[in-house]
């Protein structure tokens, strides 16, 4: 109930019957196993970098509005050590901007996730409103290995947008 507080809703999973990432699907409401608000650990939960966003607990120079359309690498720091500073929330346009962005996320304290351990999260933003994404749909791990691991490629083709973590430091 904390991050209602805050005015922040629960933490969704866009659950498609693994036969899509961003597809057609439903809103699984407590579905975020990753983030307090959802289905995430208790009490060393965080929220995610959209949420934090709104909140104001990132400011400006705590997360990257990407171009459309623009290529880059970004440093990206954990999102869920209280010591942490930089750049912890990527936000990257969705099918030409508007209200849909693709959010990405390290959540390194999640110590029984192997897949956040070395990769980031993705949570869907559309309107406002945000939802974890399972990038590897179908998978026996369901949700849970939905993170993008180094070395690995997460695509929209129809965003043009691609994801892949690159190095992991210290």
């Amino acid at each position: 109930e904390f991050g209602h507080n805050y005015g922040l809703g629960h933490a969704s999973f866009w659950d498609t019957s693994g036969s899509s990432v961003v597809g057609s699907g439903f809103n699984d409401e407590y579905g975020n196993d990753f983030d307090i608000m959802g289905g995430g650990p208790d009490p060393e939960g965080h929220f995610h970098p959209q949420a934090k966003k709104k909140i104001a607990w990132l400011d400006t120079a705590d997360w990257v509005d990407t171009s459309v359309g623009g290529s880059g690498t970004h440093r990206l720091y954990r999102g869920d050590h209280k010591d942490t500073t930089g750049v912890r929330g990527l936000r990257v346009p969705k099918n030409g901007g508007g209200n849909h962005y693709y959010w990405i996320g390290y959540r390194k304290g999640i110590l029984t996730n192997a897949y956040l351990q070395s990769g980031v999260v993705l949570n869907w933003e559309k309107s406002g409103r945000s939802w974890l994404i399972d990038t590897t749909p179908g998978s026996a791990d369901g949700k849970s290995d939905g993170g993008v691991v180094i070395g690995q490629t997460y695509s929209d083709p129809s965003a043009e947008v691609h994801i892949t973590p690159v190095a992991q430091g210290g």
